[in-house]
């Protein structure tokens, strides 16, 4: 047993208890030193300090840090990391629902998908809670499963009324079509999910119903929180180049998708709003290739691509309408797959 063995043990069975302990000990041995004033505003400061810091102390500390620790990882798009920290994690704590729905978004995050929903499937198993269904039907979604990803986001929007989880459920009717009911969840959206993706998936609503003024002005509000995103340090370049390719600024859009990439090889939407200014240079050879590039990554990217208004022209060549046929082949053996897995589930 080494110093660092000795510490974590530690910190997993001593700190959290004993940390109470002395603060408690600590005041009862102050209050006579102290007048009634400087007591209270002791006590307001401790409980103040205790509300922003206790999670981030977490992530260093006690028997959750690697789940914490992960959890930041994956915020960053830093996958492999994320799923290396919250394995290690699990291999302490087996029965942690929520820990399998992080490792599931992990494998998301690598391309992994049919791994990814089985975890997320024994997260549920294990406690069905609004947050494991929305990790399913997150994953559920990026398999194309669209109307099974609806049912447990909504399910998940019944236990616990999470605006993410609205917004979630928004797109899942805009990608069954079903516009309207999109469009007013996305303008709720924007209002309580202030991030430059409600604004994106507002615009494209709008867009697709061809109220295109509209649709413009949230393309400038997206980009802007994207800008504001990225200067903060999110991850948030493929949304910032997404939206300048929606708005013709083709420079600035290259770029932001060229950072976005370096960062994370496997954006697709980084890849589709670099297919999209080649689409608007003429570059259909470029084009080709972005969207065989996102055909390795993801099936449904480019269906999503291929089957969008701005795409369709180039359906009139033969190579583009092989792609998606390709694309189609791929996405329903993965949809059958995972409909089946859902199935059998649902059965027990």
């Amino acid at each position: 047993m080494n110093v660092k063995s000795v510490l974590n043990w530690f910190s997993d069975n001593c700190v959290w208890a004993l940390s109470p302990c002395c603060a408690v000990a600590a005041i009862l041995v102050g209050v006579p030193f102290l007048s009634v004033p400087f007591f209270i505003w002791l006590a307001a400061s401790l409980a103040w300090v205790m509300s922003c810091y206790f999670t981030p102390l977490r992530s260093y500390v006690g028997p959750a840090r690697y789940y914490y620790q992960a959890g930041t990882l994956g915020q960053k798009r830093r996958f492999q990391e994320c799923l290396d920290l919250v394995t290690t994690f699990l291999r302490r704590h087996p029965r942690d629902g929520h820990a399998y729905g992080l490792k599931a978004l992990a494998l998301a995050g690598l391309g992994r998908y049919e791994e990814a929903l089985a975890d997320a499937d024994r997260a549920v198993s294990l406690k069905r809670h609004g947050k494991t269904l929305m990790v399913r039907g997150q994953i559920l979604s990026w398999l194309g499963c669209h109307i099974e990803a609806l049912s447990d986001l909504e399910a998940s929007y019944r236990l616990r009324e999470n605006p993410w989880t609205r917004f979630l459920m928004g797109t899942q009717y805009a990608a069954l079509r079903q516009l309207d009911t999109a469009l007013a969840i996305f303008s709720r959206s924007t209002r309580s999910v202030k991030q430059s993706m409600t604004h994106l998936c507002l615009a494209d609503c709008l867009r697709l119903l061809s109220r295109t003024e509209e649709a413009e002005a949230a393309y400038r509000k997206a980009e802007k929180k994207a800008r504001r995103e990225v200067k903060s340090g999110r991850p948030s370049e493929s949304h910032l180049a997404y939206s300048l390719a929606q708005l013709s600024q083709n420079l600035e859009a290259i770029d932001a998708a060229a950072a976005a990439i370096e960062r994370d090889d496997s954006d697709t939407m980084a890849l589709g709003a670099q297919a999209l200014t080649n689409v608007r240079r003429r570059e259909t050879d470029a084009a080709e290739a972005k969207l065989r590039r996102m055909l390795l990554i993801s099936p449904l990217a480019v269906i999503g691509a291929l089957m969008d208004p701005q795409f369709t022209p180039l359906l009139s060549e033969k190579r583009f309408r092989e792609l998606l046929a390709w694309a189609l082949g791929a996405q329903r053996q993965a949809q059958r797959q995972a409909r089946e897995r859902v199935l059998a589930e649902r059965r027990l």
